[in-house]
């Protein structure tokens, strides 16, 4: 069903849309995250539990090409611990005129860590461009960063990526 001014309104209000059978088009049907299954999740009480956790994710994934979004953040740069001498990639943003203290510690992580870093240039045409892919895919308003990970994603698969782990924030 298309109801775009709830949609709008759900949007705003949480940032994704409510209701899965309502849309705001009817060619674009949006997707919510949802959470694994109480038998799925994995409980940890202790910091070591964290790291083995991790550590076992990260063996599972042994033999695959993998890239690390990089963000200069402690989430990412922990992840990054995991995989020495792997692909991360990092947002370099080109004609602005912001500080780049993230930038300076993606770059250190990536240093300390071994990791081959590929940066992400980014600028407004990049954005616009892929406004509309992203939406697309989406069928649901665009975040900020949406645009900048589609472009980081295109890369990475250029450069042969299988699997590239984001951290996402929870709102």
């Amino acid at each position: 069903m298309v109801d775009k001014k709830y949609c709008m309104s759900s949007y705003l209000a949480f940032r994704y849309i409510e209701k899965d059978n309502v849309d705001f088009y009817e060619e674009t049907k949006h997707y919510n995250f949802v959470p694994p299954e109480e038998n799925q999740r994995i409980y940890v009480s202790a910091a070591k539990e964290i790291d083995e956790e991790i550590a076992l994710k990260f063996r599972e994934m042994k033999g695959q090409k993998l890239g690390l979004m990089l963000s200069g953040g402690m989430d990412s740069a922990s992840l990054a611990s995991y995989m020495p001498g792997g692909d991360a990639y990092t947002f370099r943003f080109l004609g602005g005129e912001f500080e780049t203290q993230e930038l300076k510690r993606a770059e250190y992580f990536a240093d300390y860590y071994h990791l081959n870093l590929h940066y992400v240039d980014i600028d407004w045409d990049t954005v616009t461009q892929n406004l509309v892919p992203v939406m697309k895919a989406k069928g649901a308003p665009v975040h900020s960063i949406e645009p900048q990970l589609y472009q980081a994603a295109l890369q990475a698969k250029r450069d042969g990526i299988q699997r590239l782990i984001v951290v996402r924030a929870q709102i």
